[in-house]
């Protein structure tokens, strides 16, 4: 019964386990610090360490960093399961987890920890190890909720007789490392877990493992099992360690990052476009990227950079009161020195704060300082005490003002066993952590007027019986519950009475007479009125403003003084935001919310003198005029959609499409130059149609859909015979009745006149012989005529359906307003081609061309839905439409379509008309290659590694799948937004059967730049030689698309391969990340990493990842930028690079979308039958120049 009720419940939560939940708060926000690489959490004993557990780590559920615990073995310490109920709500690790020398227990659970990522792993001769436990006398350790080990694998050793995990499946649980056990003193070989959903547990069925990757259905990383039929399906791609559902709201833990539950690609960016001010405003779901979270705001002492939370400010910027990273003012940037720890200030070492802004470590201050003759005016401008500031034994002066500008104290000493000291003072049975101390002294005044923050501990003051000049220093403390030592007993300073006595007096502006630093209004503790930038004031107005201040504006809510927006002029009211200057600086821009200030008109406005006006709603890409159509002085710079009239002038620009009295084409009437010329950037004209046309798909009444004035069979007309038709509601022209002159209806009594006269039965029936001739004869004509008619429509609408859709715009989807961004819910199926006929494709611009064929922007109405759906369309040239060429194709859509991964390009069907089209995933942004050309002077590092993790990530995907690209390069990889990337261009992959280890080539052309040394000299391709492809890619990445081995044509960069050389590092990248890339170029390609250890590498550097790459944004002279450009270091030094009249060419890819269409490259190719143990032997038919730089040879 017991059992049973367990294994339900394990389903769906851990229970039935006896430890109890902690008494502390679940910390979900945040991840706590765990410990850095190779150390322990901290204790001179067992019942120490497990307090310290307790309260680094009672209630997280995140840990970056490790959890390393090690006791004293011999210790008798009693322990239970409860000891380790610190521990309970976690879920994720981000490094390792190690128990070491664990005295007896009975048992360690970990109820819910789902993940340990080896973000950084143990090493041991067996590889990277994530889970390690080691000389111990646990009875058990388990983890029934653990689904994944992300890197390393697990290690149990000498753990005296421990075997419960004998009954896992480690396969379901490792990514990409192996278990490792020693049997001492196990008594049995294997578990008896068959009572377990999944017949797999931890040491017994009462903890039951449950399986989210060797159970799923082919193509899932993770998956779940369903509620319903109990059917395994995948999870989302963004989920680690499995998932409850198919969401990415309902993973167990994310694969890069976790927004509040839901798992994303990147977190919500600092500023989000506004419509109707028509630029970029501050996004209030702005979110940090801090290791897998997305953050409000940086937790501890992590800093805000780009987007992301870092350890430290990459060169060129400095800590903003410890919040955010901010550039230094004019390039000259903090100072930072080392502590003095417990050795003291002297003379000695004085020197070394000159101008230090940050102390890396503690601070002491004693008489000893002062009798040393040391200047410690050195000390004013340190804003920034690492550590713990300790001031002790100042007898032989009476005021200490050199420590005027400190601004924080404090750091996280038990993360780094430094900065924090422990004191006695107040506590004589205990011990304390204070971070500031100011004991047995002579000192009147001690200035901290600018001391902000007192971290990671309290602050003791005490015999300090002549101190009068002495601030609150508990509205300081960063933790409102961190202790407090103001020793009564030893005077920790001289009574406020006694002082006022005796002059020691502050400033009338002050708040309080006695709690000051100082007697000048800059000391004050706080202020009585107002304050400006320090300075306690008695209205704002008493300020003396500075040349070219904006004004000040009074806040009497906050009591300060604060300058109005640098867009402002002469002041402003009700606030210091641009929208409330007096008057504005440069230009005004008016919006729904009122004018507002600005220092240039945005993208959307035009400029009349010093106003923003809105461009017409219908232009894009701005305006430089109020006219509502293109016109490059006085209307729109760009339209989506333009309407012409019938002489081909424009009307009006659209922005939502064409209305729905014309028709959408590329090219205006009479292919007009001029019109041309002034409407390039339009990416569709709307054409009128026909005037008697209500609507159209075409020029001419054979094109109309529905009719403006009449219709006679299918063909709208100008309007119906007065004399032998009359109209119904549908505006249809039906004939009347015989004999009648003109009619109202079909019938004899709806006749207006008649032949004979009058319309009466007789007359009809005297006039019926030669009235039914003369009617019969017409009537045979008529649908004689009406056939041909209807022939010559019908044949009109197939030719311009089929063939001239691809000249056409994208009529079909917009003049019924069911046109979607969204991409078609089509889920990938490795069984079969979804073949679509060519009518249901619509073909737009040219996006890109290359040696096989061309890509189109289009759209695609798949059969029974309604929605049409931007794609891109892979047209295989006429000219190269061969068999085999046409095999490729088919073989690459085979490919694609098994394909179901964020970072891998999708492919929805194949079309098998005149022309083969691949129809796949539309990407906006183009090829990367061409983005990091475009983008250089602005990409950040964490665009560019983010770039690398990703790319990365689709590899693994494809390795998983046994698939070979052998084309990966940065052309073949599509920039779908700033933020992710897709790999495309499948027209290499070979799929690798099981059992066999490399694909073996026959020929063709290759891309020998970025080629491994066994593809090039043995054919022969596998996952290692797409690693070392992908160095090539990262390597393009960082020199902004520089190709590789410039200026070298194929023989020569064969022979560099040949003998061992590698792409030199670029300026960008420091030695870590540049020893990743030499790793991906190893000739024993069993040594290149995988691509999942390549991904997680690359995470960690995400973490910090201006310490891995300086952009070109980050260089601090000419001479570094030109240098940067050129892409290349040697020996960290700078050198200008070698002139050379050689020029890029343009980089093409045979389906890239973005690259120009008349290069033409220079092909190679090689045969299996060209390799005699040297370099390859070019076809000699192919004329390739000593300088070639094309891509594939």
């Amino acid at each position: 019964m017991f059992s049973s009720f367990c294994l339900f419940s394990l389903l769906l939560a851990p229970c039935c386990i006896a430890l109890s939940a902690p008494n502390c708060p679940v910390i979900s926000g945040t991840a706590c610090r765990g410990n850095a690489a190779n150390t322990f959490v901290q204790g001179s004993s067992t019942s120490e360490v497990l307090a310290q557990l307790a309260a680094r780590f009672c209630g997280c559920t995140r840990i970056s960093g490790n959890l390393a615990i090690h006791l004293n073995l011999q210790e008798d310490a009693n322990l239970t399961e409860d000891s380790f109920a610190s521990l309970y709500h976690l879920r994720e690790v981000s490094g390792y987890l190690q128990f070491s020398n664990i005295p007896a227990v009975t048992r360690i659970t970990l109820p819910n920890l789902r993940v340990i990522r080896g973000q950084t792993a143990l090493s041991s001769t067996n590889g990277p190890v994530s889970l390690l436990v080691e000389n111990s006398r646990i009875g058990s350790v388990n983890l029934p909720s653990l689904t994944e080990i992300s890197n390393g694998g697990a290690t149990f050793v000498s753990t005296n007789g421990m075997c419960g995990f004998l009954g896992v499946n480690w396969a379901d649980i490792l990514t990409n490392g192996q278990l490792d056990y020693s049997m001492s003193g196990c008594k049995v070989t294997t578990l008896d877990c068959s009572s377990c959903p999944s017949g797999h547990c931890w040491s017994s069925p009462h903890y039951c493992q449950t399986l989210t990757k060797t159970v799923c259905p082919q193509g899932c990383g993770r998956c779940f099992q369903s509620p319903g039929d109990g059917s395994y399906q995948c999870c989302s791609a963004l989920c680690a360690a499995g998932c409850s559902g198919p969401t990415s709201d309902q993973c167990y833990a994310c694969s890069i990052l976790d927004n509040n539950g839901t798992c994303v690609t990147e977190c919500p960016p600092a500023q989000v476009y506004d419509p109707d001010l028509f630029m970029l405003v501050d996004n209030p779901n702005y979110r940090l990227a801090s290791g897998d979270l997305c953050v409000q705001q940086c937790a501890g002492n992590l800093l805000e950079y780009a987007g992301a939370c870092v350890t430290f400010c990459p060169e060129g910027y400095t800590s903003n009161n410890g919040a955010k990273c901010v550039a230094c003012s004019s390039g000259v940037c903090p100072r930072v020195c080392t502590g003095t720890g417990t050795d003291g200030l002297g003379a000695g070492n004085i020197g070394q704060f000159n101008s230090c802004t940050i102390v890396n470590g503690s601070l002491s201050i004693s008489d000893t300082s002062i009798m040393s003759g040391a200047n410690l005016e050195l000390l004013s401008t340190i804003q920034e005490v690492q550590g713990y500031l300790r001031i002790e034994g100042l007898n032989t002066v009476t005021s200490f003002p050199y420590l005027r500008n400190l601004k924080t104290v404090g750091f996280p000493g038990a993360a780094y066993n430094r900065s924090i000291t422990r004191t006695n003072l107040c506590q004589p049975g205990g011990y304390q952590l204070y971070s500031l101390m100011v004991l047995s002294t002579s000192l009147q005044s001690i200035d901290f007027s600018s001391l902000r923050s007192i971290q990671y501990g309290g602050y003791i003051l005490g015999r300090n019986p002549q101190l009068c000049y002495v601030g609150n220093f508990s509205r300081r403390l960063a933790d409102s519950n961190a202790p407090v030592c103001l020793s009564t007993s030893s005077a920790y300073r001289k009574d406020p009475s006694s002082c006022i006595a005796a002059g020691f007096v502050c400033h009338p502006q002050c708040s309080s007479n006695s709690s000051c630093w100082g007697p000048n209004d800059t000391q004050c503790d706080g202020c009585r009125s107002f304050v400006y930038k320090g300075r306690c004031v008695a209205q704002c107005s008493d300020v003396v403003l500075s040349p070219g201040n904006s004004g000040i504006y009074q806040n009497n809510g906050s009591g300060v003084c604060e300058d109005c927006d640098s867009q402002c002029l002469g002041g402003c009211v009700n606030g210091t935001d641009p929208y409330h200057c007096i008057r504005c600086r440069n230009y005004t821009l008016v919006t729904q919310t009122g004018p507002l200030c600005v220092a240039s008109c945005p993208l959307g406005t035009y400029t009349n003198g010093t106003m923003c006006i809105p461009c017409f709603q219908g232009c894009t890409g701005g305006c430089a005029g109020p006219l509502p159509y293109v016109n490059l002085t006085n209307g729109c710079l760009g339209c989506s959609y333009v309407h012409l009239d019938q002489l081909g002038q424009q009307v009006i620009c659209n922005s939502s499409g064409c209305p729905s009295s014309t028709y959408q084409s590329s090219t205006p009437p009479g292919n007009s130059k001029q019109l041309l010329s002034i409407i390039q950037d339009v990416t569709t004209l709307c054409l009128p149609c026909n005037d008697v046309c209500a609507s159209c798909t075409g020029p001419g009444n054979t094109s109309c859909t529905t009719c403006r004035y009449a219709k006679r069979l299918a063909l709208c007309v100008s309007g119906c015979s007065n004399d032998t038709e009359y109209q119904d509601a549908a505006l249809n022209c039906l004939p009347c009745a015989a004999g009648c002159i003109g009619c109202s209806g079909p019938s004899i009594s709806q006749c207006l006149t008649c032949a004979s006269g009058s319309c009466t039965t007789t007359d009809v029936q005297s006039s019926g012989g030669i009235i039914g001739i003369v009617f019969g004869s017409i009537v045979v004509i008529f649908l004689a005529t009406s056939i041909v008619l209807i022939l010559f429509i019908v044949y009109r609408r197939y030719e311009h359906k089929v063939f001239k859709n691809r000249t056409q715009s994208t009529a079909m989807c917009y003049s019924n307003g069911n046109e979607t961004l969204r991409p078609p819910k089509l889920p990938p199926d490795a069984t079969r081609l979804i073949i679509t006929p060519e009518t249901a494709l619509e073909q737009g611009q040219v996006l890109g061309s290359g040696a096989f064929g061309t890509v189109y922007k289009g759209h695609w109405r798949p059969e029974g839905d309604p929605n049409c759906y931007e794609v891109a369309i892979k047209v295989l040239k006429e000219e190269t439409a061969t068999p085999q060429s046409q095999t490729e194709l088919l073989r690459e859509g085979a490919v694609m379509a098994t394909m179901d991964h964020i970072n891998v390009v999708r492919l929805y069907c194949v079309c098998m008309g005149k022309q083969m089209m691949l129809i796949t995933e539309f990407v906006r942004l183009g090829s990367l290659l061409s983005y990091l050309k475009n983008n250089q002077a602005t990409l950040d590092a964490y665009s560019m590694l983010n770039f690398s993790r990703q790319i990365a990530d689709g590899m693994a995907y494809l390795e998983e799948k046994r698939m070979v690209h052998r084309d990966l390069a940065a052309r073949n990889v599509l920039v779908h937004t700033p933020q992710l990337v897709k790999i495309t261009d499948f027209g290499l992959t070979r799929i690798i059967d099981v059992g066999e280890s490399h694909y073996k080539a026959t020929g063709g052309m290759v891309p020998l730049r970025w080629m491994a040394p066994e593809s090039i000299f043995l054919f022969e391709y596998t996952h290692k030689s797409d690693v070392w492809s992908f160095g090539v890619t990262i390597w393009e990445i960082l020199t902004f698309g520089r190709l590789p081995y410039k200026g070298k044509n194929g023989k020569e960069v064969s022979q560099l391969v040949k003998n061992g050389q590698q792409l030199e590092r670029p300026a960008t990248c420091d030695a870590n990340l540049y020893h990743l890339l030499e790793q991906c170029w190893l000739h024993d390609q069993t040594k290149r990493p995988s691509f999942s250890a390549l991904s997680n590498s690359l995470n960690v550097m995400l973490n910090d990842p201006t310490r891995y790459i300086q952009t070109v944004a980050m260089v601090a002279s000419y001479e570094e930028l030109k240098f940067l450009q050129d892409g290349l270091v040697k020996y960290e030094e700078i050198h200008p690079p070698q002139a050379s009249s050689h020029t890029d060419p343009i980089i093409e890819s045979n389906f890239a979308y973005d690259l120009a269409p008349n290069f033409k490259e220079d092909l190679v190719t090689s045969t299996n039958s060209a390799y005699q143990s040297q370099i390859i032997d070019y076809n000699p038919g192919v004329n390739e120049s000593e300088n070639s730089d094309s891509d594939y040879i």
